[in-house]
């Protein structure tokens, strides 16, 4: 999977916003996985991941979304077709080794997507009329 954006390309006040947007490719990771590694950071034993919400991937040195990277698109391919598996949502710190940034998991919120896409007849306000 790949994810994109123009976020700090470090962690803190000596990362710079980008002008050019940058990618990097990173492996989405199963849910256990995730807590795991979520667990050894600040976060602490008892963080409980939410797999119904996030998925996570990255955890390679130098390899993540960053500040500024807030909702940008985690894609991924699944034979030769290209989907949205997630939306930057959160990480602790920046492309540390060993720790992995959380995404929405958009496949998760695909119904309620398509739902709240969907045209609403009668549910516009009538456009003032021109007085010419």
């Amino acid at each position: 999977c790949w994810v994109s954006g123009w976020g700090k390309n470090d962690f803190g006040p000596q990362g710079q916003y980008q002008f050019i947007q940058k990618q990097v490719d990173v492996q989405v990771l199963s849910p256990g996985d995730c807590q795991q590694r979520l667990q050894g950071t600040r976060l602490g034993q008892y963080f409980s991941f939410d797999q119904n919400s996030f998925l996570c991937a990255g955890g390679e040195q130098g390899k993540d979304a960053c500040t500024g990277d807030g909702g940008a698109p985690l894609v991924c391919e699944n034979g030769g077709r290209f989907y949205l598996a997630g939306l930057v949502s959160w990480g602790v710190g920046c492309a540390d080794k060993g720790v992995p940034g959380v995404y929405v998991n958009v496949l998760n919120f695909r119904d309620w997507i398509v739902q709240q896409s969907q045209p609403r007849v009668g549910n516009f306000e009538e456009s003032p009329q021109r007085t010419h």
